[in-house]
């Protein structure tokens, strides 16, 4: 849960060389007992997530990473990890120490790397007060990023350094998931599945999400299970402004709900929190085009093993090959083994990035639209094979989140799907491939 809920901060990277003081200066920066560094090299290979709430910066994760040296086989795997941090990094901050005038080699490949990749960055020197003012001021003014000194001895320069992050902390996008589809005075109501498989006594992390954002907006938020769902809409006063389904079953659902009352549905609302909602529903023009001996790409954010994925990973593959209409060449890639190309394959499904944050979705996003490859997430194809795709966007539509284009594109899609035999797959899809909406 918390892994969860930490993707949608803004997450800021600390880096340097050994014992140059991340983690002091994350400690004096977040206030709130992080851990300390091992003073053993090559204890700590693995970087280390801090929550941190602070002011001016606001809800923030610190990423506190190994520290680098040059050569041996320490340094290598040390230089892999820092690859797969900056896919999650939105501000930078390179440690320097003052003590030693030069920067290595390694710290100009990752300043390189940074501007390459248009990670904002902002170097700090440590242990300021262990060398000559003159000559520190002189380092700070010589310096092509935005630099300031700092002791974490007496706390020198922290607060100017918080002030500095607040105004590089990059617009991490959407950030809501609700709010802004809704208004003060509106009644919520979101419809779990009757045989809901969350651990007992919790939520889905989106469901807590728009808890928390109706709240916040005002609103009336109601949860209620599919089952109850018909008695649930009669027994209001005043129809619900919008219903958010997390549903097995659109088809019985859209009937349930009348057409008056906007429906959309959670993967959708994550779909576009966490990536490029309209890039996710043009992706379906590729699943309407997959052809036999086409291959896809099954990705997911998560290493683990989810509780859907048995339904999920047994029946996807099925699905896609009925609706390509025989055999596809299916490769799945998980938690950071994302691929750096996709070139080769012809659509990419992916999971609902719960467990990434937005920079990291947006940029496998970036890579399939750089290789020409369509990237799909679960919510979206899980809706558009139950023709539900449509309605659903209807709220975003109206919210403009989504152009009229959209409309077009979704009837061309279902028509290249429905003079393909599409009632295959979907009687395929009803009861057997229901985990993916759940996970969305």
């Amino acid at each position: 849960m918390q892994t969860a809920q930490r993707t949608r901060q803004a997450h800021i990277a600390v880096f340097g060389r050994l014992h140059v003081g991340k983690s002091s200066l994350i400690h004096a920066l977040a206030g709130n007992g992080a851990a300390h560094a091992s003073s053993v090299p090559g204890t700590n290979v693995e970087p280390v997530y801090v929550p941190a709430d602070i002011l001016p910066l606001g809800r923030s994760v610190f990423i506190d990473t190994p520290g680098f040296q040059e050569g041996g086989k320490l340094g290598e795997r040390v230089l892999d990890m820092i690859d797969r941090v900056l896919d999650q990094t939105d501000v930078a901050i390179l440690v320097l120490d003052a003590t030693v005038p030069e920067i290595s080699s390694v710290e100009y490949r990752l300043l390189t790397t940074l501007a390459q990749r248009e990670i904002p960055v902002v170097t700090v020197v440590s242990k300021a007060d262990a060398v000559d003012k003159a000559a520190l001021e002189s380092r700070l003014n010589s310096s092509l990023y935005p630099s300031l000194a700092v002791s974490v001895t007496d706390n020198s320069g922290i607060a100017e350094l918080r002030l500095l992050l607040k105004e590089m902390k990059p617009d991490i996008g959407q950030e809501t998931v609700v709010s802004d589809l809704v208004n003060a005075g509106d009644i919520v109501m979101m419809v779990v599945p009757s045989d809901y498989e969350a651990p007992r006594g919790q939520l889905h992390i989106f469901h807590s999400h728009v808890l928390r954002e109706t709240l916040d907006a005002g609103c009336l938020p109601m949860v209620v299970r599919e089952s109850e769902l018909p008695l649930a809409i009669t027994a209001l006063t005043r129809p619900p402004a919008l219903v958010i389904v997390e549903s097995t079953n659109f088809e019985r659902i859209m009937r349930l709900v009348p057409p008056d009352i906007p429906l959309t549905s959670l993967s959708l609302l994550a779909a576009r929190q966490k990536g490029n909602l309209s890039e996710f529903v043009a992706a379906v023009r590729a699943v309407a085009r997959l052809r036999p001996g086409d291959s896809v790409l099954i990705a997911e954010g998560c290493s683990h093993r989810p509780l859907f994925e048995e339904a999920a990973h047994a029946r996807l593959p099925m699905l896609l090959r009925t609706l390509a209409g025989g055999p596809l060449h299916i490769h799945s890639a998980k938690g950071n083994a994302f691929p750096d190309s996709l070139r080769g394959y012809h659509l990419v499904v992916h999971c609902g990035a719960c467990m990434l944050n937005r920079r990291d979705m947006l940029r496998r996003q970036a890579i399939g639209k750089r290789d020409g490859v369509p990237v799909i997430n679960y919510g979206v194809l899980s809706t558009y094979m139950n023709h539900a795709l449509p309605r659903v966007l209807a709220p975003l539509r109206q919210n403009g989140a989504l152009g009229p284009e959209f409309d077009s594109l979704i009837e061309t899609a279902n028509a290249a799907s429905e003079r393909r035999g599409d009632s295959r797959a979907r009687a395929l899809h009803t009861g057997k491939v229901d985990a993916l909406e759940a996970h969305g």
